[in-house]
């Protein structure tokens, strides 16, 4: 069973995402901020992550949270799906050249995230 640590500052998104994984036989891990994420990932070994782009903090850079989140030894590597409300196909393509895997555009439906997760756990296998 994949683990997935999902991280948002909007405790409603982060109560929706748990429900929608554990559903679909994900385990799910949750944190409200790049702290608490940072923190939990000294405990757990994610094999992706999802990350609210637009944590608080660092205003200077909106992309330095969820670097800092997945720049930490037990996520360094894992595929990284960019989550944001922000409605601008703009922000799909930065994430990619930034080097994290996928972007999720909110609101989105369950088989967006379930089929997206699939697919970047996918192409993340060592059998690949």
């Amino acid at each position: 069973m994949p683990t997935v640590l999902c991280v948002d500052d909007d405790r409603t998104t982060l109560d929706l995402l748990f429900h929608l994984l554990k559903s679909q036989g994900f385990h799910a891990e949750t944190a409200a901020s790049v702290e608490e994420a940072v923190a939990l990932a000294e405990t757990i070994t994610p094999d992706a992550l999802l990350l609210d782009l637009l944590l608080p903090g660092h205003a200077e850079d909106i992309w330095w949270g969820v670097r800092h989140i997945a720049e930490q030894p037990s996520c360094a590597g894992k595929p990284v799906i960019i989550m944001s409300a922000v409605p601008n196909c703009f922000w799909g393509k930065v994430a990619q050249e930034q080097g994290f895997s996928a972007f999720l555009e909110k609101p989105f439906r369950p088989r967006q995230l379930f089929d997206l997760l699939h697919q970047v756990l996918h192409s993340a296998s060592p059998a690949d």
